[in-house]
């Protein structure tokens, strides 16, 4: 039995759901600067400085466009199957793309394997914050674990790139790792391991299917105003994501 606190929310319910979303940004974060040396031991001489700048830009843009066609879809499909079975859906998903990608050798299969990467992570925090939405008791409950929710996702894409590079060159120096794929690779099967652990946790904090009536008659007061400004949110995001994906590139 999940105890609640006097907001709703349960403080280890709470942790997973931030936890979960720290875990796909911080996975997006970790295969940032490893992205164009990856690319240019996959391209291999044939390469040039361009032709690695350009698919990088291209494979950035891949994973937001993913995220931003198939969030709205794993929010539809929690709302009829629950918010655990979806988070865990996209945790063992998310899990799965980036163990293939630490061991990836061909150029098309990372355009895929960062594809449905993105797919999976849009599952985890749009749900995330539907189940802090179904939880809060009151508004002001809800807005502060949205606020907490969001800190956390920042947290792991600020951390991500650091974490990354740091964790390749200490392996690279302390076990002598001089192949191509090994120190690299290391950070992300770390990355895939730490998913799955997560999905162990939301199995357990994380309820499968609570909406309280207060959640349900909110819900039915906005659901007017929340089409349109979800719509424009999401095109705005996928509008400064291809802005700044042309600016690297």
């Amino acid at each position: 039995m999940i105890s609640r606190s006097a907001s709703g929310v349960p403080s280890s319910t709470m942790a997973v759901l931030m936890l979960s979303v720290f875990t796909v940004a911080i996975g997006y974060g970790v295969v940032l600067p490893l992205l164009p040396y990856l690319i240019e031991r996959l391209i291999g001489t044939s390469g040039d400085v361009a032709q690695v700048s350009r698919a990088t830009g291209l494979l950035t843009g891949l994973y937001t466009l993913s995220l931003f066609l198939f969030a709205p879809a794993w929010g539809h499909l929690s709302d009829k199957f629950g918010r655990r079975l979806i988070l865990l859906v996209g945790l063992v998903g998310f899990s799965a793309t980036m163990w293939i990608f630490a061991f990836i050798e061909n150029l098309a299969a990372v355009y895929a394997e960062r594809f449905l990467s993105g797919l999976f992570a849009s599952a985890v925090t749009p749900v995330a914050l539907a189940a802090i939405g179904d939880l809060a008791t009151t508004e002001e409950a809800r807005a502060r674990r949205l606020t907490f929710i969001s800190l956390a996702g920042i947290t792991g894409f600020l951390l991500g790139p650091m974490l990354g590079v740091a964790i390749a060159r200490g392996v690279a120096i302390l076990f002598s790792v001089s192949g191509e794929a090994g120190a690299p690779a290391i950070p992300l099967a770390g990355t895939a391991v730490l998913a799955l652990l997560v999905a162990a946790a939301v199995t357990v904090t994380v309820p499968d299917k609570e909406r309280s009536d207060i959640t349900i008659k909110r819900d039915q007061h906005a659901s007017g105003t929340r089409a349109w400004l979800v719509a424009r949110l999401l095109v705005l995001a996928f509008i400064v994501s291809a802005c700044v994906v042309q600016a690297d590139g």
